[in-house]
This record gives C-alpha cells, sequence and structure tokens, in this order.
C-alpha cells in the first residue's frame, strides 16, 4: 500500500509541475554523470523558431550525455507563467538553465535564485534586462538591431523617398522585438522616413491581422510593412488580401524558416532578414551540459555571442532554403 502511494504522489506531483521530460526521473538533478539540463521557453506551439532551438539544444544535451527537462509557458506573452516554472525548475535542482526570456526584467528575481542554488544560465534569443549580465553564463542571439536596420535599408532601395512605411511590433516588454523595432527606425531614417504607423502585433497572427487592418484603415497608401516577426506574417498577409493591397504593399520581416522564405520565392514577403536558431540551441546545449558537469569554467565562456543575419530576397532565396529551419 505504501508502495502504490508513493507512486500516486510521484505521479501526481508531475501533473502539477507540467514537466516533459526527455530521459530523465522524477525527484531531483538525476545522476551527477548525466547532468539535467533545465529548458524553459516561451512556447513551441506554431513557432518552428522557438521549435528550431529548442530540438537544437535538446539533441545537444543528448549528445553531450545529459538530459533535458523541458518547460513551455504556453505563449508569448505568458509572463508570469514562465516566472513560476523557473522557479519549478530551480527548486527542482536542475544542473543547469537555458532561458529564453518572454520579459527581460520579469526573469531577473528568478535567475538570482538560479545564482544562489549554484545553477548556471544560458540565455537564448531573448535577452535579461541590461545590468543583470553576472546572472547568466552566455547570451545566444541574433544581433536584432542589426538584423532590423538590415532589413529596413533593404527595404528603403526599392520605394520613393515619400513613401509611407508602417511597423508592426512584437509584444510589450519583448528584447528582441524592441531592438528589431529600433533597427527598423535606424533603416527607415538613414534616408530620411519615419514611420505613419506602429502597433504591437504580440508576435501572433491574429493580432497582427487586426493591427493591420487598423493601420491600412488609417494610411491607406502604405507602401510597405515591416514586421519584428514571422508569427505575425500570415496575418498581415491576409490584411493586405481583404484590403486588395496585396500586389502594391511590400513586407519585410525578421525569420529564416523554410516557410518564410518559401513566402519570399512565391512573392508574398518582399524581404527577410534570418535567424539560427539551430545555432543558438546548439551551442546552448553544449555548454549548458559543460558548465553543468565543470568541463566548462564558470566565467569562462563569451558573454554574448553573434548567431547571424542574412538579407533574404528574391536574388537568394532558392539557395538560402538549404540553412533554413523548418
Amino acid at each position: 500500500m505504501k508502495k502504490i502511494s508513493r507512486i500516486w504522489l510521484s505521479i501526481t506531483a508531475l501533473a502539477i509541475t507540467g514537466l516533459t521530460l526527455s530521459g530523465c526521473t522524477a525527484g531531483g538533478a538525476g545522476d551527477s554523470s548525466r547532468p539535467v539540463i533545465g529548458i524553459s521557453v516561451k512556447t513551441i506551439t506554431n513557432d518552428p523558431f522557438q521549435q528550431a532551438w529548442v530540438d537544437a539544444a535538446t539533441a545537444s544535451v543528448k549528445a553531450a550525455g545529459g538530459e533535458t527537462v523541458l518547460l513551455t509557458a504556453g505563449g508569448q506573452t505568458a509572463v508570469a507563467n514562465q516566472v513560476s516554472q523557473i522557479n519549478d525548475l530551480i527548486a527542482r535542482r536542475v544542473n543547469a538553465l537555458i532561458v529564453n526570456p518572454i520579459d527581460g526584467q520579469a526573469v531577473v528575481p528568478a535567475l538570482q535564485r538560479a545564482q544562489s542554488g549554484r545553477i548556471p544560465v544560458i540565455v537564448v534569443d531573448s535577452a535579461v534586462a541590461d545590468g543583470n549580465e553576472n546572472l547568466y553564463e552566455s547570451f545566444i542571439a541574433t544581433d536584432n538591431v542589426l538584423a532590423g536596420e538590415q532589413a529596413a535599408k533593404f527595404l528603403v532601395k526599392s520605394l520613393h523617398p515619400t513613401a509611407k512605411v508602417a511597423i508592426v511590433e512584437g509584444a510589450a516588454g519583448s528584447l528582441p522585438g524592441d531592438q528589431r523595432k529600433e533597427g527598423f527606425l535606424k533603416g527607415l531614417n538613414s534616408v530620411g522616413i519615419t514611420p505613419v504607423a506602429s502597433a504591437a502585433g504580440d508576435w501572433a497572427s491574429d493580432k497582427a491581422l487586426t493591427v493591420t487592418e487598423n493601420i491600412l484603415t488609417a494610411n491607406p497608401k502604405v507602401s510597405a510593412i515591416l514586421t519584428a516577426g514571422g508569427p505575425m506574417v500570415d496575418g498581415i498577409i491576409q490584411a493586405l488580401a481583404h484590403a486588395g493591397l496585396t500586389d502594391s504593399v511590400k513586407v519585410v520581416t525578421i525569420d529564416g524558416s523554410a516557410q518564410s522564405i518559401q513566402q519570399v520565392i512565391a512573392g508574398q514577403i518582399f524581404a527577410l532578414n534570418t535567424q539560427d536558431p539551430v545555432k543558438m540551441g546548439t551551442l546552448a546545449g553544449k555548454n549548458a551540459v559543460g558548465l553543468a558537469g565543470g568541463k566548462i569554467a564558470t566565467g569562462s565562456l563569451e558573454k554574448y555571442v553573434d548567431s547571424g543575419t542574412t538579407t533574404v530576397s528574391s536574388e537568394n532565396a532558392q539557395e538560402s532554403l538549404a540553412n533554413a529551419f523548418k
């Protein structure tokens, strides 16, 4: 009877914490020879980019002899849920953390707890708020300002100097979204263009659809739309189709998935700047296991690793498919 009770308690504990396990046991951090790496991500649902880096990180951890515990917050704006899940991973005593922050400021207290517990942290894709660099070992990401600036500069080469351009941003509190918008503005301002509108699409197709419809209603002569990320592109394309503007408004984004590059080839997207989630996840997994096992000394990694960005247009889209994530 006692054995049955213990089993039931273990099952209940897993149900409450909502853990997705990959080869690790239910209580504690596991065998020290097989370090357990906690992964905290915004969401992998309908988001090829997040799925790609998580898959790469999981494979990298396994190849390096580790195990993973994956927790998904459930959405691009599920800030409180992510913070709670990071705290769960810390309480579980994982050997290292890989974190993709939804809100760079909101995760700070949780990362401080990880530091107090001597749990090394690797940050992927989205930055922690400035001034908290001591809370993580390395940050691996696209240079979002550069990606936004390059995308905007490529766009304006094809526009009249008086063209009207709008921006569909990411979500409030999202540092990658804010940085990409900063880059867009730098690129536009380099030729004297000021956007006629800028609104948050929350990294979601349905929200981007509504936002774009509102922008087009107020600014029917918009020539181009810059958007902070691929998940919002379909909504923008739908809004343009509803307004009969598919052929007259250029859409430029930050992405790099096979789907987005196919949209460039099909003429639905004018251009995009790529990200490399496979590189991010692979390096994050390798470094997390190294830190957890003591093979990499704390404080020895590069604090920031730029995973690179490239502008993709109709001129190089076909060849870019070879390096696209799915």
